[in-house]
């Protein structure tokens, strides 16, 4: 799972639930309060530190996910291709975090695999 802009993370999980919930605490426990210390969230994006990526990238992300939204994954694909870094972006169609159709794992399988072979050959 992309944690390409975890201030949005947090973000979405607000709009889902109260900054009381268990989910939302969750979060905050785990990468701190955006209200409070988004500097040092920042700090841990992997979005503002494509240019440091010295392997390439792929993403596979379902285009339902309510869980992380692939925003996410567009967000750091953007941020690759504007460090001119290697990235692939797989967006599974009517999926979402966890895949449930056959089809959709094959489809996963099929764009890892091209992806490894392309980078450390087959």
């Amino acid at each position: 799972m992309s944690r390409s802009y975890i201030p949005q993370m947090v973000e979405n999980v607000e709009d889902a639930a109260t900054t009381e919930s268990a989910v939302y605490e969750y979060w905050v426990k785990r990468l701190g309060d955006p209200r409070y210390n988004l500097a040092e969230i920042k700090a841990y994006l992997p979005a503002l530190h494509a240019a440091a990526f010295k392997a390439p990238l792929l993403l596979i992300h379902g285009d339902e996910d309510r869980v992380v939204p692939i925003r996410q994954s567009r967000i750091m694909e953007k941020a690759m291709r504007v460090a001119g870094k290697q990235v692939r972006l797989v967006e599974i169609e009517d999926e979402g975090h966890n895949f449930s159709k056959p089809e959709s794992d094959l489809e996963l399988m099929t764009e890892l695999e091209k992806f490894l072979a392309a980078h450390i050959g087959s």
